[in-house]
């Protein structure tokens, strides 16, 4: 019996390992270096098995996967009132406070665990984690709170509420409240979230709207491509700290209702726009 049980972790821990491989492509290739290593020496899945990830997914879910178009990065608030229904808990969170691992794609809602594992895509619904997240896949969802976020793909939260957090690959939010250090390897946009500590993002864009943040770091590497880093800062977006553009230079694009305390470092700052419906358009 316990052979027959060691031979049966080890086939999940290898599909978990086959599926968390698919979602490479959603992170850039500057942060590539920092995904654990899966290894597919042992994995029993083809790679066209786990290409296409959504076939896994079921139908009334497809429409949460995030799929990061110009589109659909769009920062006008009806687009979120499109794309998100926001589910009521049918009962309180159960406080089961234990660790889980998950494989392949999943659903969890009205729920805390002190730490929680997924290599899958994953949808979260009024779920708490006392410690630690960790997502070897994308993540969607709302009314997620944890003290450690660590993602390895896109993300499309809805009132995300974590201590501090890395996200490797794009990042879309909506009432976000970070406390410490908030990493995204990856596109950030953000709407009436607030960020205690200093964003720092490796990516040419950041739009924040309604937000409020401590502070900016925007790195790009000079040889990575010839765009020019922007930040945009729209509706009542205030900075307390300095923006510092590392690498080439780039450019904030602020509204007129826009706060800066700070200073615009290796950038410059354009003229207040203000009449913001014109660059709404354009996001």
């Amino acid at each position: 019996m316990k052979h027959i049980l060691l031979i049966l972790m080890g086939f999940l821990l290898s599909t978990g390992y086959a599926f968390a491989d698919a979602y490479e492509k959603y992170i850039p290739d500057s942060a590539k270096q920092y995904i654990p290593n899966f290894s597919n020496d042992e994995t029993s899945s083809s790679p066209q098995e786990t290409a296409d990830f959504k076939k896994y997914i079921p139908e009334p879910y497809q429409k949460y996967i995030p799929e990061f178009t110009a589109e659909q990065e769009a920062m006008d608030g009806s687009s979120w009132k499109d794309n998100w229904n926001e589910e009521t808990p049918s009962s309180s969170p159960q406080s089961s406070l234990k660790d889980k691992i998950l494989y392949g794609p999943s659903s969890l809602s009205n729920a805390s665990y002190h730490n929680l594992i997924v290599n899958g895509p994953l949808k979260l619904t009024h779920v708490t984690v006392e410690h630690s997240l960790e997502v070897n896949g994308p993540l969607t969802g709302s009314q997620i709170q944890a003290a450690l976020l660590e993602v390895n793909g896109p993300v499309n939260v809805l009132s995300l509420n974590v201590g501090k957090a890395v996200i490797r690959g794009a990042a879309n939010l909506k009432d976000a409240h970070v406390k410490n250090e908030f990493t995204v390897y990856g596109f950030l946009s953000a709407q009436k979230s607030i960020f205690k500590k200093p964003l720092h993002v490796f990516s040419s864009e950041i739009r924040l709207k309604d937000s409020q943040v401590q502070a900016i770091i925007l790195e790009r590497d000079n040889s990575s491509s010839n765009e020019t880093p922007r930040i945009h800062l729209l509706g009542a977006t205030q900075v307390f700290g300095d923006i510092e553009f590392k690498g080439k230079k780039g450019i904030v694009e602020a509204g007129s209702d826009v706060k800066l305390d700070g200073k615009v470092i290796n950038g410059i700052l354009q003229n207040k726009i203000k009449d913001n419906s014109a660059l709404n358009s354009r996001l």
